[in-house]
């Protein structure tokens, strides 16, 4: 095994030191796809491109410095691999999250209480989506201008799910209303039904 050199020692963390800003940001992005999952789920793609990265980690400390170069290289690339995966579960949970929550109320109580709903938070949801599919398919131009976008894609969707969060209560109150409503108005009808009945027992 080669020992490692002073100058060698120095190039090592000066390039550890840079890639600890994508570390970081690939952290919040898995941290954010897990506490944005209602199940809570550990996820084992982003979690093997970590584990990936950290072993090129040691290989890269006690090699000659092209290797280490070479070896803080695939950092790099495990890295962004984990913090893409993240980004997309992320979106994917956020908007399904959305859609979940949404999903139980009808359709004309969240046009009478919420319209925004239908005229501009699903359009803009399904922009994000295009739009996060033509990141996926662009990320290889500029990792960092990629990661902006996804975050920024990212922090859009959070807004409306918090947006949404507002609307809930008056959505409870009005679905609420509606099904004592709807209780009261099939027990009129099978009460003027079986009023009905007993009446045509006497008239025969």
């Amino acid at each position: 095994m080669i020992m490692i050199q002073e100058s060698h020692k120095l190039l090592f963390y000066r390039t550890l030191s840079e890639t600890k800003k994508l570390y970081e940001k690939v952290k919040y992005a898995i941290i954010l796809s897990e506490n944005f999952d209602p199940e809570r789920e550990f996820y084992v793609a982003s979690s093997n491109q970590m584990r990936s990265a950290l072993d090129h980690i040691f290989k890269a400390m006690d090699f000659d410095e092209e290797t280490m170069l070479y070896e803080m290289k695939e950092v790099e690339e495990h890295l962004n691999r984990a913090g893409y995966d993240a980004y997309e579960i992320l979106a994917s949970n956020i908007c399904l999250n959305i859609s979940n929550k949404m999903s139980l109320y009808s359709p004309p109580i969240i046009s009478r209480v919420f319209p925004q709903y239908y005229c501009d938070i699903k359009p803009i949801i399904s922009d994000i989506k295009v739009e996060i599919g033509q990141l996926r398919k662009d990320r290889k131009k500029s990792i960092d201008l990629s990661f902006y976008q996804y975050a920024k894609k990212i922090n859009e969707l959070i807004e409306l799910d918090k947006l949404i969060d507002k609307n809930i209560p008056t959505l409870e109150i009005h679905r609420k209303f509606k099904k004592r409503e709807t209780i009261l108005y099939w027990g009129i009808t099978i009460f003027i039904a079986f009023v009905a009945f007993i009446i045509g027992l006497f008239v025969k």
